[in-house]
């Protein structure tokens, strides 16, 4: 019946929440929202603009992460928002756990009364993540400290009385998961030596420190199969990082992180990079870790499905920094959007797609590209099973032709 004057009256608390309820951290969402909003809105708390869009602050449950620019200004104005919705909400702030990352070499001058945060330069701890000042840094602040615990736990625990079974099943319920959470948190892949030390230490703990039976690979198989459903650690993390890829296929407009990658790039959707020749992408990726081994991905996901030697069905025609006229000519994103290519003949595509006459350049256009590009790949035009489910889930056109015959493919 809509919201009545009922609905607002107020009511009387018997009890908070339990230990571990629900609905704790969504009750809280709501008390905490009016704060974020007075933060975002004030003119005296300057954000960090990226792109189109302000990042000013983060909130996950009590976890709150501020971007600030101006912050001389900007720090001393969130004190003063926060003391006054402490007074109205009795919600308070443990400043002796609440630190500041300079982004730049500048420390602001602020003095320690005014803004009560500690300065840690070198980065901090948020949800279990260690943040640094530069992205290379996430590695060795991560995954390092990580591997080094995990190859103690594993010795520690090589004396206990376990079946091959039981030692299969400790790694999957104590290792696995810490390892998941940094895969998915840190989208950076593992170095060959980290990769090796990992699967070093876990042969040792399955086999007690002696002479190894069976490969690693022979225990990843499943039980069918003859193995011991062991995990492969290095196929975890493709599958963790290629939630990455299918965001970028996605390309959600509501995802923040994903127009903060996107923006270096601007026009180029990210999704496009993906059938870019190396040499156009690596001159703008360079300094973006994350970008770089996001393709990475891509790239091992190719190698694996034998597509390396294919074209792929979906290689962009608008927007493609290897088809200059999909750059300029604004018309190609309606050929995009239609899914049109350069099987069939001009005048087919006319009558089924209602071209006006004058696309005919157009058309030869993207029958040279096409061409020239098929000549460079002697697996002909193929679809990975990544592309394939984007099309089922979302509908998407290729961009080349989706009526192609695929070649090599069973």
């Amino acid at each position: 019946d809509g919201l009545t004057p009922e609905f607002f009256k107020s009511f009387q608390i018997g009890h908070g929440t339990r230990q571990g309820c629900p609905i704790s951290p969504l009750l809280f969402a709501l008390a905490i929202e009016p704060l974020a909003e007075v933060i975002r809105t004030d003119p005296q708390v300057a954000g960090i603009t990226i792109g189109p869009q302000k990042h000013t602050i983060s909130l996950y449950a009590d976890d709150v992460l501020l971007f600030l620019s101006n912050p001389e200004v900007s720090m001393v104005r969130i004190i003063e928002i926060i003391k006054s919705f402490g007074q109205f909400l009795g919600y308070d702030i443990n400043y002796s756990k609440s630190e500041a990352m300079p982004l730049t070499l500048h420390t602001p001058s602020t003095s320690s009364s005014a803004v009560p945060f500690r300065w840690s330069p070198s980065g901090f701890v948020y949800l279990g993540i260690h943040i640094t000042l530069s992205l290379s840094g996430l590695y060795k602040a991560n995954f390092i400290p990580l591997i080094r615990k995990i190859k103690e736990d594993l010795a520690h625990w090589t004396s206990l009385p376990l079946s091959p079974i039981g030692r299969v099943n400790l790694f999957k319920m104590n290792i696995l998961p810490r390892l998941l959470y940094v895969f998915q948190m840190v989208p950076v892949l593992l170095t060959r030596r980290s990769l090796s030390i990992l699967n070093s230490s876990l042969s040792s703990f399955l086999w007690r420190n002696k002479r190894a039976r069976l490969k690693l690979q022979k225990l990843q198989l499943r039980v069918g199969d003859g193995g011991l459903s062991l995990p492969n650690i290095k196929y975890y993390q493709l599958a963790c990082l290629g939630r990455y890829l299918w965001e970028w296929f996605r390309n959600d407009p509501r995802s923040t992180w994903l127009s903060i990658e996107a923006t270096p790039l601007d026009p180029i959707p990210l999704r496009n990079i993906l059938y870019t020749s190396k040499k156009w992408v690596a001159n703008r990726v360079r300094a973006n870790l994350l970008l770089q081994n996001t393709l990475k991905v891509w790239r091992i996901f190719n190698k694996i499905g034998s597509q390396e030697d294919s074209l792929s069905l979906f290689t962009p025609i608008h927007l493609n920094p290897d088809f200059p006229p999909g750059l300029e000519d604004s018309a190609f994103f309606l050929w995009s959007e239609k899914g049109i290519g350069t099987v069939k003949s001009f005048n087919q595509l006319i009558e089924q797609h209602n071209l006006p006459s004058k696309h005919l350049f157009r058309y030869l256009q993207i029958h040279s590209f096409v061409s020239s590009e098929a000549r460079l790949y002697p697996g002909g035009f193929s679809c990975s099973s990544i592309e394939e489910v984007q099309t089922l889930q979302k509908g998407l056109h290729g961009l080349i032709w989706s009526d192609i015959p695929r070649k090599n493919q069973t």
